[in-house]
């Protein structure tokens, strides 16, 4: 799976797609304060191993991913974070994979509150 990537500058606003990706801003900020180049999250992407949870997909690299590839060891506990072609954000956690196995498969949304009828408790009480 290559995903290459190209920037695209129209009307002086800079909008990189990798494949079929476009990267947040929040990325941005991200891949700046984390030090992960782009080229890293890209090669992240595409050696690492993929995991569907809460309307998201996860890319993430660990040791079996880079195993004989003196090259590739700096990647171990990168984590890209997609949701709707979009890469949200990028971070670095050698542990990401045992947390991310444990995220439920499916977003259930903020839990509801329930309400109440003051009219209702005023009178029963």
């Amino acid at each position: 799976m290559c995903l290459g990537f190209f920037i695209d500058i129209r009307e002086g606003q800079i909008e990189m797609n990798t494949g079929k990706y476009h990267i947040s801003a929040h990325c941005w900020n991200r891949l700046a304060k984390r030090n992960i180049s782009l080229s890293e999250m890209v090669k992240a992407m595409e050696i690492g191993r993929k995991l569907h949870r809460a309307h998201a997909t996860f890319f993430w690299v660990g040791i079996r991913e880079t195993r004989g590839q003196r090259d590739l060891e700096h990647l171990v506990g990168v984590t890209v974070v997609t949701a709707h072609s979009e890469i949200v954000t990028v971070y670095r956690a050698k542990n990401a994979i045992a947390k991310l196995k444990r995220k439920p498969k499916k977003y259930h949304g903020a839990r509801r509150l329930q309400q109440f009828d003051l009219a209702k408790l005023r009178a029963a009480a």
